[in-house]
């Protein structure tokens, strides 16, 4: 089932408070919970906690990734964040659920604010923000919801898949990433389908489906990745710095293949953009030529019959005196020249048009 997520009183909350005022502005109701995988060469060890106050970062030695699922409570979420050295302020871009998608620097790490899709059978994608916090020794990820995430790079902590294990925090906030950008691929094949079939439905004229709907349809799908995956491409380079004090050297190719996949996607996005003006204008033209066709049907009638009512009116005149009217042979002759005039009309618009 799909969680709401509407800009509704909780968002509200916000107004007439001061930075870094913890608020939850979603509307997704789940008890926060935590899982802390400490990994070093020679091995993992998962730990669970069924209420996030009871983590403390003490219990998890050398390097480690804290995964949180829930964020309706904003006080806990607040009160982790101070055992864990976070700055209020991205403590309160945590909570905020509708924040724009970015990465921003702080003193002693580094937020990266994500939509993620979540696998829908719908039309229109399931947007679930996902916040990727890279500090020294540590990696942090908070989500709303408590839905399967990051399964492959679990086993390959497990496994040491690649030497994951050996390397630095910054190799799993890589992979992370990656793996919630590669949610955007399916979202894009998807929104490609949609496309044509639109284009189809315009282009058959025995379409019984809502063509106008369809495109209005898909230009909201089309703003929602729009809003969910552009402006990461604007600022994801920050992470690329050669002199960022987190990232080392090696994991910049990484990030350098997850920004590849986002201007990929950006620019899937733009075209889609232009698709869709080209629909709207193809669709236009197209009610604009069954107009016209059909106003040259109703013309091609009003043509032929318009001598014959003339000649039809003239006749029903009730003059006392008018010969052709007792002439003998005066009804079939007033049919031959309805018939040959309402067949030569027509001939001559069939030749000419």
């Amino acid at each position: 089932m799909a969680h709401s997520k509407t800009h509704g009183s909780r968002y509200g909350q916000k107004s007439n408070m001061l930075p870094g005022t913890p608020v939850y502005t979603g509307t997704v109701d789940i008890t926060p919970t935590a899982t802390c995988v400490s990994y070093s060469e020679t091995g993992c060890t998962v730990k669970h906690f069924n209420r996030l106050a009871d983590f403390t970062p003490d219990e998890c030695k050398d390097k480690y990734w804290l995964h949180v699922c829930g964020l309706n409570q904003a006080e806990q979420i607040a009160a982790s964040g101070k055992k864990l050295h976070l700055h209020p302020l991205l403590v309160e871009d945590i909570l905020n659920v509708h924040q724009q998608p970015g990465v921003e620097d702080f003193d002693n790490c580094t937020l990266v604010i994500l939509k993620y899709f979540n696998p829908s059978d719908g039309d229109m994608p399931e947007v679930e923000q996902i916040s990727l916090v890279l500090a020294k020794n540590c990696v942090l990820s908070f989500r709303e919801s408590n839905r399967p995430l990051f399964s492959g790079i679990r086993k390959a902590l497990d496994n040491n898949t690649g030497k994951v294990r050996s390397k630095g925090s910054d190799h799993l906030f890589a992979l992370l990433l990656d793996s919630i950008v590669d949610s955007y691929l399916p979202e894009i094949d998807k929104t490609e389908e949609l496309l044509v079939n639109v284009e189809n439905q315009v282009l058959n004229e025995d379409a019984e489906m809502n063509v106008r709907e369809m495109i209005l349809h898909n230009r909201k799908r089309y703003q929602v990745l729009k809003r969910a995956i552009l402006p990461l491409k604007e600022s994801f380079h920050r992470l690329m710095r050669i002199d960022h004090d987190l990232v080392e050297k090696p994991t910049i190719a990484y990030l350098r293949d997850v920004c590849d996949h986002i201007n990929f996607v950006s620019q899937s996005i733009d075209s889609y953009h232009e698709m869709i003006l080209s629909l709207m204008n193809l669709y236009t033209s197209s009610n604009d030529l069954r107009m016209n066709r059909s106003m040259q049907r109703l013309t091609i009638v009003s043509t032929v019959f318009i001598p014959l009512s003339f000649l039809a009116a003239v006749w029903g005149m009730n003059f006392e005196i008018m010969p052709e009217l007792q002439w003998r042979y005066g009804y079939l002759a007033a049919w031959t020249v309805l018939s040959g005039t309402g067949i030569g009309i027509w001939m001559y618009l069939k030749r000419k048009y």
